[in-house]
């Protein structure tokens, strides 16, 4: 039985596609290069835990002994190895930031995600804590997995030739926290070195999914 003309045009299209188009490209994943859990007096940073150390509890929130310690997240992650991933990511949600939370613990106002726009150099420093950032989104959720749009930051980073790319988790309004009390507000994610946010890079569909 002869294949039918129309038949054989489709094949060698088909064919064509499968020479010419490139293999499909992975998302790739970025750990965090430093993490760090730092305190504050409320005032100023008082202290921190860094990625090095593996038994630190990480979370945002306050403390059971002391509620005007407020305790924040910083991660910086090393994007000088993906340049051009980045560089052909989509514009939107071609670069997500995500952690998956542990635990709640007492009253928490929500917290909030920030791109540091100083300060991101991988080093451990207190002074995270409250370098210059720019607000990325807010967050109420106790449980499950957050993730958020951070493309146009970690272009920008990429763009200028930096090599860290930095955002920081901390408390959305710490004046809401109860009062002075006994019981610890936090939200959770585990500890450092084992539950770390990570960046995922998202690559432009292939043409023959757009085909699809």
């Amino acid at each position: 039985m002869k294949t039918p003309r129309c038949s054989k045009q489709l094949l060698a299209i088909a064919a064509a596609f499968a020479f010419a188009l490139p293999a499909v490209v992975q998302a790739q994943t970025i750990n965090p290069a430093l993490t760090q859990r730092i305190q504050s007096d409320g005032t100023n940073e008082t202290g921190f835990s860094s990625s090095t150390n593996g038994t630190s509890s990480l979370f945002v929130g306050d403390g059971s002994t002391d509620p005007s310690n407020e305790f924040r997240d910083v991660f910086e992650f090393d994007i000088s190895a993906f340049t051009t991933e980045i560089a052909n990511a989509p514009a939107t949600n071609g670069v997500v930031f995500s952690i998956s939370i542990t635990g709640a613990l007492g009253s928490m106002p929500g917290f909030d995600l920030f791109a540091l726009t100083a300060g991101e150099d991988g080093a451990r420093d207190a002074g995270d804590y409250q370098a210059a950032a720019t607000f990325v989104k807010s967050f109420t959720a106790t449980s499950g997995t957050i993730t958020a749009d951070v493309t146009s930051f970690v272009k920008a980073d990429s763009t200028a030739a930096q090599t860290f790319s930095g955002f920081r988790l901390q408390v959305t309004n710490p004046a809401a926290f109860p009062s002075a009390n006994s019981t610890a507000d936090q939200i959770q994610f585990g500890t450092i070195g084992t539950n770390d946010a990570k960046l995922t890079i998202v690559p432009e569909p292939t043409t023959i999914a757009m085909l699809l």
